[in-house]
């Protein structure tokens, strides 16, 4: 199955005038389909390289919590303003997807250095370097599930319930909301 240039830059800042019919044959011949999911999706092999990766899978988010300064009760919750508060920051340090934009799935020899009972240190240990898991394994003996019996992808966001009842460790959500609690922040009150 071949997968038109066109189709892959249509949401790019690129436009198909910018190349040659040559560069332009040669750049469709790096395009390959491979199944991920419900539907086909185009990888490319870098001509340079040689890698074969997913193209646009780039996309950074971030997300922003504002809480509104208040100092009248009877206008909403007090929030009373100050000249300098803590902010919250955190940057995501484990890869959920490597270079092909697949999802890495935790294999059963990375949770073996979990340990439910000591500190959180918001990182996930993995015993060897990894940049590539199946998406779509052969058998799940060898794979981490969570208490849905889902796979666990690798991620530093938040803890998961596994399927044994330990949890993988705190993540970025569990620190916010122990900082939200710290701080008072009103949307966070008498909640757990």
């Amino acid at each position: 199955m071949t997968y038109p240039l066109a189709d892959l830059l249509k949401d790019s800042a690129y436009k198909l005038t910018q190349f040659s019919a040559e560069k332009i044959k040669a750049l469709e011949s790096a395009i390959t389909v491979k199944e991920a999911g419900k539907k086909p999706a185009p990888y490319v092999t870098c001509l340079v390289r040689g890698n074969v990766f997913k193209p646009h899978t780039g996309t950074k988010t971030s997300v922003l919590f504002v809480q509104k300064w208040n100092d009248d009760a009877k206008t909403g919750p007090l929030c009373p303003r100050l000249d300098d508060y803590p902010i919250f920051f955190a940057t995501m340090r484990e890869p959920s997807k490597d270079n092909s934009g697949d999802k890495i799935f935790v294999k059963l020899k990375d949770g073996e250095a979990w340990d439910p009972n000591a500190p959180s240190t918001n990182e996930i240990k993995v015993s060897e370097p990894v940049d590539h898991y199946d998406v779509a394994p052969q058998t799940l003996n060898d794979f981490v599930l969570d208490e849905h019996e889902h796979l666990v992808v690798k991620h530093d966001l938040f803890s998961h319930t596994l399927k044994d009842g330990k949890r993988t460790p705190d993540g970025i959500a569990e620190a916010f909301i122990e900082f939200a609690k710290n701080e008072g922040l009103g949307f966070w009150r008498g909640k757990p």
